[in-house]
């Protein structure tokens, strides 16, 4: 019986270090993960767990188009984060829709919707781009937060259009992000998940899975054949997540939805749904395939702006010339 414990300890002793040396339990969850590929020089890493990364100030030049994201972290031009006297401060979160992929600055929706209120009344609207490729909304209610925190706004535009897992940041390294969050571990090895051996406590397995890496290995395998993987409850952490926001920000500001032309806005129903934020589902159905294509042409994101600060102006979201 000792020869058989030694051996078997001897076994696990290099099981472990071949798991190291060839990074094998990374390389699996690597593989379980979601990641954006939208515009990486324009992000940055965030070590927050709910966020992983957002809009990174400075100038990129892509092939065709640039990006610009000003000092707090908005695509777009400068602004104050101190709100003007008599300017009417509108703060809009989402995905690539609302950031505009292969669009420049000012041919986003959010840009044209300034546009669109500034030639009725020159300088009295600020309209900040938050968008952020890949988002979902437990990821956008993040950044809702924070911009109402510290701008201020007279209304939230809260804009999905991505449902799944929170991704990654393509090309950017995770091992740091897990070795700071104790949560992304238990995002990525949920109970039903790592469900072996059966008679060991959950948190017993997460500190397994902190310090073995062949353990680790082993439960990531489990995943990778499981449907509990990362982010299996991620529509309920989604949905959790806005609602959330619009309850923590009924008494700070006004908050809308805003659906794009390419989903019906019963997709969101849950987001919505008895909270009291009025919602535009746009449609374009009398329209080219373009109009409800998620990254659309200039010409259809000045549509968008005419058609959102018509909408706003009609449920009185904005103050009347």
């Amino acid at each position: 019986m000792i020869v058989l414990a030694l051996a078997t300890i001897a076994a696990l002793a290099l099981a472990e270090g071949l798991v190291r040396t060839f990074d094998l339990d990374w390389r699996l969850i690597e593989n379980l993960l979601y990641y954006n590929g939208v515009d990486p020089p324009s992000l940055q890493v965030d070590e927050n767990p709910l966020l992983l990364y957002r809009l990174k100030p400075g100038r990129t030049e892509y092939d065709g188009y640039a990006v610009g994201v000003n000092a707090l972290g908005a695509r777009g031009q400068e602004h104050n984060a101190i709100k003007p006297p008599g300017v009417f401060r509108i703060v809009c979160v989402g995905a690539s829709n609302v950031y505009g992929h292969l669009m420049n600055d000012e041919q986003t929706w959010p840009a044209q919707l300034e546009a669109q209120f500034n030639a009725e009344s020159p300088g009295r609207y600020e309209v900040w781009n938050f968008g952020t490729p890949g988002y979902v909304a437990a990821q956008m209610a993040v950044i809702a937060r924070e911009a109402v925190s510290k701008l201020k706004p007279d209304l939230v535009v809260f804009a999905p259009s991505n449902m799944g897992p929170r991704p990654f940041l393509l090309g950017r390294p995770v091992k740091p992000l897990f070795a700071k969050n104790e949560q992304l571990w238990r995002d990525l090895f949920a109970p039903r998940a790592v469900d072996f051996p059966p008679l060991v406590s959950y948190e017993r397995k997460l500190c397994w899975i902190e310090r073995s890496r062949l353990y680790r290995y082993f439960a990531a395998w489990r995943v990778s054949r499981s449907r509990y993987g990362w982010g299996h409850d991620h529509e309920t952490q989604n949905w959790k997540s806005a609602r959330e926001f619009f309850a923590w920000a009924k008494e700070r500001t006004r908050v809308c939805g805003f659906i794009y032309p390419g989903v019906p806005a019963s997709q969101y129903d849950t987001y919505f749904k008895n909270t009291g934020v009025p919602v535009l589902e746009l449609r374009a159905d009398d329209k080219p395939p373009i109009y409800r294509e998620i990254h659309p042409t200039a010409e259809v994101y000045a549509w968008y702006g005419q058609e959102i600060a018509h909408w706003l102006r009609a449920q009185k979201l904005v103050p009347s010339l």
